[in-house]
């Protein structure tokens, strides 16, 4: 191998054969140099490395026009909460026309079907849109190794959710603060999710995406926030009211908000995550002031840690508590959601 002189346009990024046979370059001397070879067809001088939009740019280069970045590869680049076992994915999932077929190179996962799935354009590369990546996702939750669960499928759809949410809101003339709370914009993002699902024939772990799609809710701002609502309505409890603001009983004011807030009849009850910056010394500070000022107005707030997350004695004993509360403050008629 010897290296080789390459033109100006070309140092420094990947390219294509076509591109540099076009700039002069033999593809003898290609082949007999020192470039590195991502994929069939693409050369750089560099090493692409780990970085997956660096080797996503390589892999584009290669694509067919009408291909595009699908599943978790699609979701890593739209940047959707995924999680670890699903990142250790190292293939990129490249999705063609059912008419075209498969793509089947090294280190690629050919995936069909792309004519039923609407292609959106990220940082110059073609991705599937954020509902068609995450009805496909729903595939990656059955199998003999699957590396999404259920739970997992409804936190990437309260994202999905949210971020229709936003794009509508900003193209509105007056946008609002909290999209989530614009009974239109949610009903028609519902519609868009609902809409892409009736789109496909039968869809990989059809019945995983159901019941996720069952679970989505708007306004949910972290991954943690949409397992503990799990965890508590799965639990039987009623559905809690999403990041809601908490007024005083006496309407003499607004006291905060709520991770998830159930209004009942004589106050509050309120279920806060609490994530690791929650364990800093002034935020713990902060936190107890607040709990008390919100105590003092007849909420019962329950702070929730990771822990509880977690099945077992632990998260029996908090949800019991929870329930108790919402017993105390309701009888034996349910808080009833707005």
């Amino acid at each position: 191998m010897r290296p080789i002189e390459l033109p100006e346009e070309l140092a420094g990024v990947a390219f294509t054969s076509d591109r540099a046979r076009a700039l002069g370059v033999p593809s003898k001397a290609l082949r007999t140099s020192r470039l590195e070879h991502p994929t069939r067809g693409v050369w750089a001088q560099h090493p692409v490395g780990d970085d997956l939009r660096e080797r996503a740019r390589a892999a584009h280069l290669a694509m067919c026009g009408d291909a595009a970045f699908s599943h978790v590869t699609g979701a890593r680049l739209l940047v959707l909460p995924l999680p670890p076992r699903a990142l250790q994915q190292r293939r990129l999932d490249v999705c063609t026309r059912t008419d075209v077929g498969q793509r089947r190179r090294d280190g690629w996962v050919g995936r069909r079907g792309l004519e039923t799935r609407q292609v959106v354009v990220v940082d110059g590369l073609r991705v599937v849109d954020l509902v068609d990546t995450w009805i496909d996702l729903a595939a990656l939750t059955v199998g003999r190794h699957p590396t999404m669960t259920r739970v997992d499928l409804v936190v990437v759809g309260d994202e999905v959710l949210n971020r229709l949410l936003c794009l509508a809101n900003a193209a509105q003339l007056t946008p609002r603060r909290k999209p989530y709370l614009d009974a239109a914009l949610v009903a028609a993002a519902y519609r868009e999710i609902d809409a892409a699902i009736a789109r496909r024939i039968r869809p990989r772990g059809k019945r995983n995406l159901l019941w996720a799609r069952e679970r989505i809710r708007p306004g949910v701002r972290s991954p943690k926030e949409t397992e503990a609502r799990l965890v508590v309505v799965e639990a039987g409890l009623p559905e809690p009211l999403i990041n809601h603001d908490i007024t005083a009983p006496d309407g003499s004011g607004w006291l905060g908000e709520g991770d998830l807030v159930w209004r009942t009849r004589d106050g509050w009850v309120v279920v806060e995550y609490q994530g690791a910056h929650h364990a800093d010394r002034r935020q713990a500070s902060a936190d107890e002031l607040r709990q008390r000022i919100l105590e003092d107005n007849r909420c019962a707030v329950f702070p929730m840690w990771a822990e509880d997350l977690d099945p077992g004695a632990r998260q029996r004993a908090f949800l019991a508590r929870v329930a108790a509360a919402l017993t105390r403050q309701c009888g034996p008629t349910p808080p009833q959601v707005e």
